[in-house]
């Protein structure tokens, strides 16, 4: 269950990637197609940017300390809190595009 909410939430990360790519660049009056697609490709550099800096502040900060509590975690746990946590983080990420495209559309293009 918990994979099947992630994929879900995964699926919704790309809807609103690419509609908030959308709502950018109809800001613009010329040129909307191409900004639209410079935009998305801008937002996912910037995604995976943020990305690895996590995954680098994870491996320096968490991953040492791993070993210690691995004794008292059994691997079906680990898996399923380890899913949890991605799963958190990605509705997280969902919430603030989901914020960052309804900002744009009711405030700067007033389509609301």
């Amino acid at each position: 269950m918990a994979f099947f909410i992630l994929i879900l939430a995964l699926i919704a990360m790309a809807q609103l990637h690419a509609y908030l790519a959308c709502a950018f660049a109809g800001r613009f009056t010329q040129q909307r197609l191409l900004i639209s697609i410079v935009s998305y490709f801008v937002l996912g550099f910037i995604g995976q940017l943020l990305f690895l800096l996590g995954v680098i502040l994870f491996a320096v900060k968490v991953y040492p300390s791993l070993d210690d509590i691995s004794i008292f975690i059994s691997t079906d746990s680990a898996i399923l809190s380890s899913v949890c946590v991605v799963g958190l983080l990605v509705l997280l990420v969902d919430a603030l595009l989901w914020a960052l495209t309804q900002w744009l559309m009711t405030e700067q293009l007033n389509l609301a």
